[in-house]
């Protein structure tokens, strides 16, 4: 399972392990976040679609391509009888970690809160992506309600190593951000968004980006392409994909739509 999890305006706590159907790797090129233009996006699900959000975001992938490539992607899982192919995002602003868009995300107190709510919190501000974020959100939940710090020495860390226990997909090198602790035991335990490379990154995208192009441009040109190295029918996944959103061209649409309007909006505004 993936594990992501956030405090609006708090903190964000994410896992790097990737599976591929039994097998797992706790280093891969994909990320699970990337940063954009001030926006944090982070990302649970398959890896294709995943990649194809980034590079949008990016502009690396012009919105016609961006639509033909998901359809595409949706018609060869069918096709061949792969399961559907899934997503989840969520966007917050890289400066404060406030909310830009989190209507993929589930909310911890909303579904399982009983209205013992930490002092000051909100019930929607504590949210996860993915099916290891539960996990993490108990564990924290209940480490601040007794107001115990994890042996880990940071109940972020604490939380996502509870997570790890829950299922073998969530593990590796456990990334966090803290933007305010508020008194949750949570210390800033490295550099991931000082870290995050968008220049090297933005490289990586562009050669998937044109492998997954140059498949389709083949396929229309009747040219077969081997059903083991097609692209489109990758295993890669952020963890578990059980309960995460299907990825549909209504959902895609109504995403990129989304992102037309928010890099209008801030064009406008310069």
């Amino acid at each position: 399972m993936t594990t992501i999890f956030a405090g609006e305006g708090l903190f964000l706590c994410l896992d790097s392990r990737w599976s591929f159907g039994s097998q797992i790797a706790d280093e891969w090129p994909t990320s699970k976040f990337v940063v954009v233009e001030g926006e944090l996006h982070i990302f649970a699900g398959h890896e294709v679609p995943i990649l194809l959000e980034q590079a949008v975001q990016f502009e690396i992938l012009p919105h016609d391509d961006y639509v033909l490539l998901t359809r595409h992607l949706i018609d060869t899982c069918e096709l061949n009888g792969y399961e559907d192919p899934v997503m989840e995002t969520a966007i917050l602003s890289a400066d404060n970690g406030s909310a830009i868009d989190l209507t993929e995300a589930d909310f911890y107190f909303i579904r399982h809160g009983n209205g013992n709510l930490p002092a000051g919190v909100r019930h929607d501000t504590f949210f996860w992506l993915g099916s290891g974020g539960k996990h993490a959100s108990e564990f924290f939940y209940h480490a601040h309600k007794r107001k115990r710090k994890s042996i880990k020495g940071c109940n972020l860390l604490g939380a996502l190593n509870h997570a790890s226990r829950k299922d073998i997909g969530t593990g590796g090198r456990f990334h966090s951000w803290i933007w305010a602790d508020s008194g949750y035991f949570v210390r800033n335990s490295n550099r991931m968004l000082v870290e995050f490379d968008s220049n090297s990154y933005c490289s990586y995208l562009r050669t998937q980006i044109d492998n997954l192009l140059s498949e389709m441009e083949q396929l229309e040109m009747n040219a077969k392409v081997p059903e083991y190295r097609s692209a489109f029918l990758s295993k890669a996944s952020s963890g578990s994909v059980e309960g995460l959103r299907k990825v549909t061209m209504s959902n895609a649409l109504a995403r990129l739509q989304k992102t037309i309007e928010r890099k209008n909006s801030k064009k406008a505004g310069q």
